[in-house]
């Protein structure tokens, strides 16, 4: 908490105040609920987990949106926007995902309380939901080209998405013309949790 309170005094100090917040907040974890030999999930790790993606994605949005509601505002009554950032796994996790699921299923489920909370303050806040995107943050998965073709074959677009395909919707929101939009879960997942339909 303090660490994050001297961030955003520093951003202020430098900037004069603070009008988008970005969260991206994850740590994943490989562990199933029950493993081998039949031991149990690691809580100490499942905590963390929860700490990082769900408590500091919090954490981090309710200080920036304290310092946002102190900025004068501007057309349509507004102080500022958050972008918090959840996982397709909050809808679909797999295996071995429990903790980072429930994590992501958390950040999404916080979106419409935050948003309405914040709404009288001129603060919007909508989350976006990727898929598997190619960044360090899946290093693993560009080592193993199996796995990655056989990912490939199971996404409608044909592709693992890349960060160009996620970022211009941030920059999106913080647009004119997202200035209508608060409250959303906007996933970009190249279909995958919609393969089903196909």
């Amino acid at each position: 908490e303090a660490s994050v309170q001297a961030a955003i005094d520093a951003t202020k100090e430098k900037f004069g105040a603070i009008h988008v917040c970005v969260n991206c907040a994850g740590v994943g974890s490989a562990m199933k609920t029950v493993g081998r030999e039949n031991k149990p999930h690691d809580l100490g790790v499942f905590n963390m987990v929860v700490q990082i993606n769900l408590i500091g994605t919090f954490n981090v949005a309710r200080l920036a949106a304290a310092a946002m509601a102190e900025n004068e505002p501007g057309e349509d009554n507004e102080r500022g926007l958050i972008v918090n950032t959840a996982s397709v796994a909050a809808f679909d996790g797999q295996v071995g995902q429990v903790a980072y699921a429930a994590t992501k299923g958390g950040v999404v489920g916080m979106t419409l309380p935050i948003a309405r909370d914040l709404a009288p303050l001129g603060i919007r806040c909508n989350t976006i939901a990727p898929g598997l995107i190619k960044t360090d943050f899946a290093r693993a998965l560009w080592q193993n080209p199996k796995l990655l073709a056989s990912i490939e074959r199971g996404t409608p677009l044909g592709r693992i998405g890349q960060p160009d395909d996620i970022g211009p919707i941030a920059v999106f929101l913080a647009a004119d013309a997202g200035a209508y939009i608060t409250g959303q879960v906007l996933v970009a997942d190249g279909g995958m949790t919609s393969r089903a339909a196909w």
